[in-house]
């Protein structure tokens, strides 16, 4: 759960609402609730309510968290990253929502006279688990409310929400001054007091890190592409600082903010499992029905990394040989990092290179329906963004292809009577082993081609 109170949804779903037919079924048949927060405060700046305030809303209660669901036609909800050299972007809601008492437009006046649908608005998608615990499936805030004339009787409101590294995207800061020799977890506790990030609301789990970096400000750092009257993006601050420790920076399911620091995620132990196999006598019947596809592709393949740290001119490089002998170098740079232990700055090029390496092998998007396929509902409830997954494929010849891969992103779409679930995998080892003879002794050996 997030830092402000939200409230659990109903178990079991409550009746339909007044207004609309018998019968109507809530999201995802009942499972799925959306919770949006109306505060009931006006703005404040100071002591006079006249102007706008930096307390505005002050603390949320539950009596301000309304229950949406009913109105809600259908929502979509993104989170991850598309390639495996970028940061996760900040996860986004999207929802239809029928507006038949005037709730949710933004010109939206309560009894007192106040606007209540405002940008910043507390929203969150809940879930109930098989045994009726609520699980957070997205946390953040409204950036949009559109109200849509699409012809029908009733009006019809678009919603646009962020997570909170979206807020973080936006607000630009001046960049905390000393800290050197800090490590990465202090000094993003440093970012996000100096920004405006609503803390009260959004609570942050960050790790201690394990490098003493540089203050910001050597080289190029922060990014000097903005007016310095502006500030820098207090998001762009804390990727920095991630990239320079060498962990990932991610937003989880209940709007947390996240950093795991270097091997973190890596350490996760797989919890779910994919099959395409068809087979009910296989070994794989507590897996995920899906359908997977392997590809590769030369455009994809980065086989040099170069790490440059702020504090000199000295670079870290490391390339895959054997992958530039087949297609050619393909690098890419990282430079003006924060970290000063030239060990370290060898070990983030071996890291990045190895996590893009696997690029050379790819996974298509596996896919599923939360409410129908064996599996899905716990997957759609609690995977997460970095954990390890293992798919079974059956080629159908006689041979099994087994790999471990890693939640790259996630996106989910739920109407009233679906949930359907897709993952984005980034592909890690895989392991080849042959079915028509001995499972345990014949694999390829480690000195392919030779």
């Amino acid at each position: 759960m997030t830092a402000i109170a939200w409230p659990d949804p109903p178990t079991p779903a409550p009746p339909t609402p007044p207004g609309y037919p018998a019968g109507t079924p809530g999201l995802a048949d009942g499972r799925v609730f959306v919770q949006i927060a109306l505060p009931r405060t006006p703005y404040l700046w100071g002591d006079d309510a006249a102007t706008w305030g930096d307390a505005r809303w002050g603390v949320l209660t539950p009596d301000e968290i309304v229950d949406a669901t009913c109105d809600v036609m259908g929502c979509s909800i993104t989170r991850g990253r598309g390639d495996p050299l970028e940061h996760y972007a900040p996860g986004t809601f999207s929802a239809s929502l029928l507006d038949p008492q005037r709730r949710w437009g933004p010109a939206t006046i309560d009894e007192t006279g106040l606007r209540t649908m405002r940008v910043g608005v507390p929203l969150r998608v809940v879930a109930v688990d098989l045994d009726d615990t609520p699980v957070t499936v997205f946390a953040g805030s409204i950036r949009s409310a559109v109200e849509v004339d699409d012809g029908s009787q009733v009006p019809v409101v678009q919603i646009q929400a962020t997570g909170a590294l979206g807020q973080l995207e936006a607000d630009h800061v001046t960049a905390p001054v000393g800290g050197a020799g800090e490590l990465a977890g202090a000094r993003m506790q440093r970012v996000l007091d100096a920004s405006h990030y609503r803390a009260d609301w959004w609570p942050s789990s960050l790790a201690v890190g394990v490098e003493p970096l540089l203050e910001f400000g050597h080289g190029d750092t922060p990014p000097t592409s903005e007016p310095a009257d502006e500030g820098v993006s207090a998001l762009k601050l804390l990727e920095l600082v991630a990239d320079s420790d060498g962990g990932s920076l991610y937003e989880a399911k209940d709007g947390t903010v996240t950093y795991a620091a270097p091997g973190d995620l890596e350490a996760r132990v797989p919890r779910f499992r994919f099959t395409d196999d068809p087979d009910p006598a296989s070994d794989f019947d507590d897996t995920c029905p899906a359908a997977i596809t392997f590809q590769t592709a030369d455009e994809t393949i980065v086989n040099a990394v170069a790490i440059g740290s702020a504090a000199d001119d000295a670079w870290h490089r490391v390339e895959d040989g054997v992958s530039i002998s087949w297609v050619g170098r393909r690098p890419v740079e990282v430079d003006d990092l924060l970290f000063t232990n030239a060990a370290h700055g060898a070990r983030l090029a071996e890291f990045l290179l190895a996590r893009a390496i696997r690029d050379e092998f790819q996974v298509s998007p596996v896919s599923g329906e939360a409410l129908t396929l064996p599996g899905w509902y716990a997957v759609a409830l609690h995977l997460e963004l970095g954990d390890p997954v293992l798919l079974y494929r059956n080629d159908h010849a006689g041979t099994f292809a087994r790999l471990t891969a890693v939640v790259q992103g996630l996106r989910h779409d739920i109407t009233r009577t679906a949930w359907a679930v897709e993952v984005a995998l980034g592909a890690a080892v895989l392991r080849t082993e042959y079915a028509r003879w001995s499972r345990s002794s014949a694999r390829w050996g480690s000195a392919r081609w030779a």
